[in-house]
């Protein structure tokens, strides 16, 4: 891989690969090793580059888990992830299923509510969702009852709380080899589905430094949005993230709607409220702030003002009055 090459002080443009990856497919994989910050503006490799190297996954999860260990959430950003990769393991009843009993839409909704309690995020559901479902598991195999019991129990208690069964599996799959690749590393740790409490924040902050195109700007009061990955988007109204102006968003689906299927939508499945502040932190090497030397005089708090804008990659994410540093201009005022 790049990174690996890196690591060895080679460059994956130069290096004499049996089979070398095309021009652009080269650029997409630099561009993202160093908006990470694995390499630098050289491409050469940098400290978190080499860590990230000695890490046998993906660079983005990698950097997520890294700054999740910090934070103090790895096993939920462990969960989090899985649950992503797996395409989500909530279901939305069908158009059929809901001809049939009108009533399925609002309870889905009312489980995903549950699961997500308090915290306002589809990925925290996620986390809480997982640990629900492995809890009853470890319940059935206390019983004495059949292996094909078991399994339908199991079943079963997915259909009642609108969990894909097929989904939460490949997620139960992912964690377990997730857990054997950090196995001998300096992110090791115990079994992520044990209950415990978290923030929330603290979570989207983490899954922030591997998201990095997952950053979503509100364009208008109707609740669209933008982000790197998709030009004009709305959440799902599955979505238990309210529409504030920046968000975290991950996995898209496109739906034909109108009358003759005509008009393709864009909505994105699962987000979480994301502060400006957290960017900074997580990822401050695709964020900027320049202040704009607009000087104003407040006599309330008899200071001088001017206005910062915060950009994140391309995209202007803040803006805020803060007190102007400018001696010159403030003696002026």
């Amino acid at each position: 891989s790049a990174l690996l090459l890196a690591s060895m002080g080679e460059s994956i443009r130069t290096f004499p690969l049996i089979e070398s990856p095309d021009q652009g497919k080269i650029d997409v994989a630099l561009n993202r090793l160093h908006r990470i910050g694995a390499i630098d503006t050289e491409e050469r490799i940098t400290p978190m580059g080499r860590i990230l190297a000695e890490i046998p996954l993906d660079p983005g999860y990698a950097h997520t888990l890294i700054v999740a260990k910090r934070l103090g959430v790895l096993q939920e950003a462990i969960l989090a992830n899985a649950g992503l990769e797996s395409e989500g393991i909530f279901y939305t009843p069908s158009r059929a299923q809901r001809r049939e009993d009108p009533t399925l839409e609002e309870k889905a909704r009312t489980m995903r509510e549950v699961f997500a309690a308090d915290t306002k995020s589809d990925f925290a559901a996620t986390v809480h969702a997982f640990r629900a479902y492995k809890a009853y598991k470890r319940e059935l195999l206390t019983q004495e009852i059949g292996t094909r019991e078991q399994k339908d129990m199991l079943y079963r208690w997915c259909k009642e709380h609108f969990i894909n069964a097929k989904r939460i599996g490949l997620m139960e799959d992912r964690v377990t080899e997730v857990l054997d690749a950090i196995a001998d590393t300096d992110l090791a740790t115990y079994d992520s589905s044990i209950v415990r409490d978290f923030d929330s924040d603290t979570l989207t902050k983490a899954l922030a430094a591997g998201l990095i195109d997952g950053v979503a700007l509100k364009l208008d009061e109707s609740g669209n949005y933008k982000s790197a990955t998709a030009d004009f988007f709305a959440l799902s109204s599955s979505s238990m993230c309210p529409r504030e102006k920046l968000l975290l968003v991950d996995g898209y689906t496109k739906v034909n709607v109108g009358a003759m299927k005509t008009r393709l939508l864009t909505f994105g499945q699962n987000a979480a409220p994301l502060k400006p502040a957290w960017l900074m932190e997580v990822m401050p090497q695709l964020c900027t702030a320049r202040r704009q030397g607009d000087h104003a005089y407040d006599p309330k708090q008899d200071d001088v003002f001017e206005n910062e804008k915060m950009s994140y990659a391309d995209m202007m994410v803040d803006e805020r009055r803060v007190p102007s540093p400018d001696a010159e201009a403030s003696r002026t005022l």
